[in-house]
């Protein structure tokens, strides 16, 4: 479950506190106009931006690489990759130090 509560972001332009609840199985989607800031709330989301006020909880017997991922509409990376070990690459919180990936890692790619 991901619960946002009172959540005001860094965005000077928000103008509301944001409050929701998704619950597991559920599909959300964030809809609007051109720079209102659907992006940056999903970029707080994940912790990726700061808070001014409000909470964000998940699942609280994981860590929020567990439960939540963010993929940028573009991106800048230092090397190339294939659309599969990206995606395999957001299997790493479940991984021990230095484990390989398991064949149920490839199962969920």
């Amino acid at each position: 479950m991901l619960h946002v509560n009172q959540l005001v972001t860094s965005l000077d332009k928000q103008p509301n506190p944001l409050t929701g609840q998704i619950n597991p199985g559920q599909v959300a989607c964030v809809l609007g106009r051109n720079g209102v800031g659907k992006s940056w709330l999903l970029r707080t989301v994940a912790g990726l931006t700061v808070m001014r006020s409000g909470s964000i909880e998940g699942p609280h017997d994981q860590p929020q690489a567990r439960w939540c991922g963010y993929l940028a509409q573009t991106e800048s990376r230092l090397f190339p990759m294939r659309v599969k070990d990206y995606v395999l690459s957001a299997r790493h919180p479940w991984l021990a130090w230095h484990q390989d990936y398991r064949p149920s890692d490839h199962e969920y790619v």
